[in-house]
């Protein structure tokens, strides 16, 4: 009995954490354009740029932001 309460507790688990990653992934692609405020530009703008782990995209990022 106990081993049939785990499973289902796993189940539903598993399905949670399915839906909480597929929610998190429909937010990040809403950005279809930047802004024009400059400063609202550079925040989407490092959102965009370190939303992966590419350290090329962050260090380019960063350049751009030190230069601004």
């Amino acid at each position: 009995m106990a081993n049939a309460t785990f499973k289902k507790g796993l189940i539903l688990f598993v399905l949670t954490l399915v839906f909480s990653f597929s929610t998190s992934a429909q937010k990040k692609g809403k950005l279809k354009e930047f802004s024009k405020d400059f400063p609202i530009y550079l925040f989407e703008l490092n959102e965009f740029m370190t939303a992966s782990d590419n350290s090329d995209l962050k260090a380019v990022y960063k350049y751009f932001s030190k230069n601004s």
